[in-house]
């Protein structure tokens, strides 16, 4: 196994920076998520199974989207078109 080269040139700070991103953006959906289940009963007046029903339904449409839409789009544009799309669009 030969060792993985250096990063040099832009790379070196753009690998960073997404590494960063990424983070920032796990942080935030984590964040969005939590506080959601937190005042959703007050503000919008769910119960629990409505609650539970709203997060089941997210957690299905994720799960569609990785299965049958992300593969396609990395197809037609590429894996770092693909991601730049994503990172620019949350």
């Amino acid at each position: 196994v030969s060792p993985v080269p250096p990063v040099v040139g832009v790379g070196a700070v753009a690998q960073p920076l997404l590494r960063l991103l990424a983070v920032m953006l796990g942080w935030s959906l984590t964040l969005s998520v939590s506080t959601y289940g937190l005042f959703a009963p007050f503000a919008l007046g769910y119960g629990q199974s409505q609650l539970s029903a709203t997060f089941s339904a997210g957690a299905a449409c994720t799960i569609l989207v990785q299965i049958a839409l992300f593969p396609r789009l990395v197809a037609a544009l590429g894996e770092h078109l693909a991601a730049t799309c994503g990172a620019i669009a949350v």
